[in-house]
């Protein structure tokens, strides 16, 4: 006859978030410094930089291009001052 037992732990899980204020020149300058990102974004850190990207529109920071064209909305977006990029490689398997 099978016969079979199930064991039960109980864990305790910590999910820790950062909360960051800016001004909005403060906003702008990050928001310019996470479209330089380059690499895969699912994989590397890029992800994240989309999300941040997706959070900082979503609150309202003003964006550095017309949507669709890639061509300079503002003369004095921090956008404007950035050159030369940033890249993440992707993460790498089975360092965990």
């Amino acid at each position: 006859m099978a016969k079979a037992t199930m064991t039960v732990e109980r864990r305790t899980v910590e999910d820790k978030t950062v909360t960051v204020t800016l001004s909005n020149d403060e906003a702008e300058t990050l928001l310019a410094l996470v479209v330089k990102v380059a690499g895969s974004p699912q994989g590397s850190p890029r992800e994240h930089t989309e999300s941040i990207y997706g959070a900082l529109r979503a609150a309202g920071v003003r964006d550095w291009c017309k949507p669709g064209t890639g061509i300079f909305k503002w003369d004095d977006h921090p956008m404007n001052l950035l050159s030369g990029g940033i890249q993440f490689a992707d993460y790498k398997k089975g360092t965990e």
